[in-house]
């Protein structure tokens, strides 16, 4: 019996304790449920570096690609043939208007001049011996010493002489022609290239690969295209204009090196394959930066637009409505600055800069750095852009002119 009761005790006591866990966890758990909840940290306002917008004078231009292409270009053909005897140049050198470039052996043409000339001098013997046998028999008609008909004919050998002297002569000057041919000298001013041929070759007249060619490098000009949509414009600016268009021409790898010149050429017909129009622009070129066949990059102002409003290129985003830009306006109530955003139309590009047609005021602040992940009306902390300390803002990277969509708007729509 007493073993029994110890048992039960035991039970009882376990329960016990089970009971006084559950009521523990059971306080912990009603006390958790009246814990006040925590709140959540508050995102911190963005940083953002906003620049305002100018109000500038700018041209309104079509840009393309184009070529350099010499004022004057020649191949240097033999017009007569032999042995190169001469080479007077280096291959690339500047040549002047006359400079000697090759002598052909001249003594075959020297000699012809020479047969040439004693065959005139010989003629022109025999018709002073005719002129005289005329006048003589002349002289002798009165008394009937000699006949009309002999007078006849001594007249046709004065003639015939006559005739002789002139074909002479004529032999005489190609016999010259082609000595001078020998000595072939530059006809104009400009670069060589390198010559296709050496030293004691011999060369056929007219033959089909040229000695050398030589190009013109200044003035050069700048051949490039418009559209047959923009044609008007460029035929209506140039007449509005009253003298020849400006146009600027540039290394395509480096825009700081560029040149400006005048249009001078509207060509007179429309490429069927391509509908463009072949533009050429005179330009300087002393000191040869630009050389034929070069492709540059071209733009042909057409007019300039007054007080156009400009951004920095950065601010501009694509979305789907279109470009658009942060604009840093008060907040409500004056309670800091928040982020506005506008859809834009915009213009051409100008260095680093963006024409903007429609959505943005001279004065007006735009975000041009930390306008990623921002939403409308984001509350912002706005620094300006300062190009005097880049470290505490971010740089306004340098946009090219290169083929880029508000480079190739309409030229009717600026």
């Amino acid at each position: 019996m007493k073993h029994s009761n110890s048992i039960f005790t035991c039970a009882q006591a376990a329960q016990v304790v089970v009971i006084s866990v559950s009521v523990l966890i059971l306080s912990a758990g009603l006390a958790a449920c009246h814990k006040p909840p925590q709140q959540m940290p508050q995102r911190p306002v963005p940083s953002v570096t906003t620049f305002t917008a100018v109000q500038k004078d700018v041209p309104h231009y079509l840009a393309d690609i184009g070529r350099c292409v010499s004022l004057e270009m020649v191949q240097v053909v033999p017009q007569v043939g032999g042995k190169i005897m001469e080479i007077h140049f280096k291959d690339g050198a500047s040549v002047k208007r006359g400079d000697p470039l090759f002598t052909i052996d001249p003594r075959p043409y020297k000699a012809e001049l020479d047969q040439a000339e004693a065959t005139l001098a010989k003629n022109k013997a025999q018709l002073e011996l005719s002129k005289i046998n005329l006048a003589r028999s002349e002289k002798l008609v009165a008394g009937n010493y000699v006949s009309s008909a002999d007078i006849d004919t001594l007249k046709t050998n004065v003639a015939s002489a006559e005739a002789q002297i002139m074909q002479d002569q004529a032999i005489v000057e190609k016999a010259k022609i082609n000595l001078d041919y020998c000595y072939i000298k530059s006809p104009i001013d400009g670069l060589l290239g390198v010559r296709s041929i050496d030293l004691g070759n011999v060369v056929v007249a007219q033959g089909n690969a040229p000695l050398i060619t030589i190009q013109r490098l200044d003035p050069i000009y700048a051949e490039f295209t418009c559209t047959e949509g923009q044609l008007p414009a460029v035929r209506q600016a140039a007449k509005k204009a009253g003298k020849p268009l400006e146009v600027e021409i540039a290394f395509a790898d480096n825009p700081a090196l560029n040149r400006k010149g005048a249009l001078t050429t509207i060509d007179n017909s429309v490429k069927v394959e391509t509908g463009t129009v072949k533009l050429r622009a005179l330009i300087s070129n002393e000191d040869a930066m630009f050389w034929p066949m070069q492709f540059v990059h071209t733009k042909l102002t057409l007019e300039i637009i007054p007080g156009a409003v400009l951004v920095p290129a950065q601010a501009v985003q694509l979305g789907q409505q279109g470009a658009f830009v942060f604009v840093v306006k008060d907040a409500p109530e004056n309670k800091g600055k928040v982020a506005e955003l506008r859809v834009v139309k915009q213009g051409q590009l100008y260095d680093n800069m963006v024409h903007i047609k429609e959505g943005v005021k001279p004065g007006e602040d735009v975000i041009v750095a930390g306008q990623f992940g921002l939403a409308p009306d984001n509350p912002v902390n706005p620094h300006p852009y300062d190009p005097s300390n880049p470290a505490g803002t971010a740089p306004l990277p340098k946009a090219t002119n290169a083929p880029d969509a508000p480079a190739k708007e309409s030229a009717k729509d600026h």
